[in-house]
């Protein structure tokens, strides 16, 4: 919010100036000009100083110390003062940490949901958390919402026909996974799991990896470390 606040009043500063000195249209454009330099400047600054939060975050994640990443994190709201955007972004960080990584659902709840719409990772995990609860209505609406701001998540859409289909709505979770083949013509997981589906057989998720077992709807197989070692990055993804 300050950043337009500042570049506004830089702008009615300059657009003052121009008046005296210039003609009107001449003063228009210094004004426009500096407006615009002064949000990109501020903007370039707000984001050099969420850069260095976020890799400190993740630095902490690698060493398993999840709390003390929550309180990094929390430790950044001073710059939603700048950028309105900010808060909704750090409660998606939080809500996946709370989620993925410590399972604590009802205090990852309120965060997943004022994360971005279009935090894809932090949605599906919301959507997940309503299909373990079997608000199956919340879940839908969940999940039809991130995908209309995702199109091109594959795992977003292949998570809710997982869900569809686990709660015994193979149809619709058919359709899921067609809707998803128009946005998504070249992707084979989607091909191959709505096959799969036409043909009465399983879905196989495991192809996903980490993005997947971090919805925490199926354990990891036992050869491999359960989420939250630290190998992938989770953590300031959009």
């Amino acid at each position: 919010m300050l950043n337009w606040l500042i570049s506004i009043a830089v702008l009615l500063v300059v657009l003052g100036a121009g008046l005296v000195l210039f003609d009107l249209f001449s003063a228009l454009l210094f004004a426009f000009v500096a407006g615009i330099v002064c949000v990109v400047l501020l903007g370039r600054r707000l984001a050099k100083k969420l850069e260095a939060g976020m890799e400190q975050v993740q630095q902490t994640l690698i060493q398993l110390r999840f709390d003390q990443a929550i309180a990094q994190l929390e430790a950044l709201r001073p710059l939603t003062r700048w950028q309105k955007m900010v808060s909704p972004m750090l409660d998606a960080q939080i809500g996946i940490i709370l989620y993925a990584y410590k399972e604590q659902l009802d205090r990852a709840l309120p965060y997943l949901e004022r994360a971005p719409k279009r935090q894809w990772q932090a949605k599906a995990m919301l959507g997940a958390l309503y299909f373990r609860r079997k608000d199956y209505a919340r879940m839908e609406q969940t999940f039809e919402r991130a995908v209309k701001a995702n199109r091109k998540a594959g795992l977003l859409w292949s998570s809710y026909a997982w869900c569809q289909l686990k709660r015994g709505e193979q149809q619709r979770a058919i359709e899921v996974l067609a809707r998803a083949r128009k946005h998504l013509p070249k992707d084979e997981r989607i091909r191959n799991s709505l096959l799969s589906l036409q043909n009465d057989r399983k879905l196989k998720m495991r192809g996903y990896g980490d993005e997947w077992w971090a919805l925490r709807l199926q354990r990891p197989p036992a050869q491999q470390p359960a989420f939250g070692g630290g190998r992938r990055r989770m953590i300031g993804r959009r």
